[in-house]
């Protein structure tokens, strides 16, 4: 499929490498869909991630769905 989306390419430590396959397939994500959610948590772009995420299902429990029980415990901690 093709995409408009920029190419990042580089070279890890097998160390660095075995974990992010673990970490993908926890996720059950294509590679590139980790690397984009990796890479956005560490920036910090709350809106690539949501975007990334939005219908994903993991375990039967949808990335939204633990988001809100997040904003939830949030709020429960603020009282």
């Amino acid at each position: 499929m093709p995409t408009e989306n920029p190419k990042i390419s580089g070279y890890v430590p097998q160390s660095i490498y075995n974990r992010f396959k673990q970490f993908q397939e926890e996720q059950k994500l294509p590679m590139s869909q980790v690397v984009t959610l990796i890479l956005a948590e560490y920036f910090g772009l709350k809106q690539t991630i949501e975007r990334t995420t939005e219908g994903i299902t993991i375990g039967g429990v949808t990335f939204d769905w633990v988001k809100s029980l997040e904003e939830q415990i949030i709020e429960l901690k603020k009282k």
